[in-house]
């Protein structure tokens, strides 16, 4: 699958999502890219999420300060969310 970047249009702003192969390793360089001035990322995750996954992600966001919430996986928390 080729990268590809689509924009979501919500009432207040619109913003991107990023699609394509190895994306969990290129996200901290989407981050700096797009957003310079961040410091600080919050992830929020299912207790499903193999734990493969979220290394990739936080490798490649070794430069930030992560905070790393992982929810469990209920009917509720899909509500919430």
């Amino acid at each position: 699958m080729k990268n590809s970047k689509i924009f979501i249009k919500t009432k207040s702003k619109t913003y991107p999502i990023y699609l394509g192969n190895n994306i969990l390793n290129k996200t901290g360089i989407l981050i700096s890219k797009n957003l310079p001035d961040v410091k600080k990322i919050s992830i929020v995750c299912d207790k499903n999420l193999p734990k493969k996954f979220l290394i990739k992600l936080i490798k490649s966001l070794k430069k930030y300060e992560l905070k790393i919430y992982k929810l469990k996986s209920t009917e509720r928390t899909k509500v919430l969310m």
